[in-house]
């Protein structure tokens, strides 16, 4: 097994990106992660880090450096783009959508489901 050095860390940043034109365009600045310090006490073959609060719908690209107690590396090259996606809901077979209400003007309606 392998196990971090002392004084071993990382850190992560995150910056919203759209592709355009077949290219991915950074639509912000990048957003630094805490550091995080590695565990010297377990075997490390992956470091692996997760991320909050990220908007669904939107894209982002990551980078990654690490260091030791001394010194940080140069920043990671940026990952390919991420989009969020949440999937479409599935409703059950015995759902049923029906019209609620109309409205008086006749230019909206709403819809039930269960």
């Amino acid at each position: 097994s392998c196990f971090p050095v002392a004084g071993s860390r990382f850190q992560v940043r995150t910056a919203e990106a759209e592709e355009r034109q077949g290219r991915v365009s950074v639509m912000g600045p990048w957003k630094s992660s805490p550091i995080t310090l590695e565990d010297t006490e377990q075997p490390a073959p992956d470091t692996t880090h997760c991320l909050h609060n990220l908007a669904p719908g939107r894209g982002y690209i990551f980078s990654v450096r690490s260091g030791d107690a001394h010194r940080w590396s140069e920043w990671s090259a940026p990952s390919e783009l991420c989009l969020l996606a949440l999937a479409p809901p599935i409703p059950y077979s015995r759902d049923a959508l029906q019209f609620h209400d109309f409205s008086a003007t006749g230019d909206s309606v709403c819809l039930a489901w269960r």
